[in-house]
């Protein structure tokens, strides 16, 4: 974004301001500063914010949203691949078990 200003009505001086760099993630030009949409945040709105941090290794990629580390999966990333595979095991015999009744 480019903006140009008068300095005064006599003088044809003018001075510009703008981003140094373009402002990513929707992030608005204003004066010579990025103003970032919710949900990101940084000097060019380049940083996704989870307002939970992603756990385990994970990251954050997007506003509220971890890319989990191998092993590992949930919202967070805070149940890791064993949990899981307990979990799924025991529903499975307690379904195994269940029909054989």
């Amino acid at each position: 974004m480019y903006v140009a200003q008068e300095k005064g009505a006599e003088s044809s001086t003018r001075s510009s301001e703008y981003c140094r760099y373009p402002c990513l993630n929707g992030g608005t030009c204003v004066g010579t500063r990025c103003q970032c949409r919710p949900g990101y945040h940084g000097e060019y709105c380049a940083e996704p914010h989870c307002k939970e941090s992603c756990l385990n290794g994970g990251r954050c990629v997007s506003p509220d949203r971890c890319a989990c580390a191998y092993g590992y999966t949930g919202r967070r990333c805070e149940a890791g691949q064993n949990a899981v595979t307990h979990i799924f095991s025991t529903t499975l015999m307690n379904i195994t078990a269940t029909l054989r009744k």
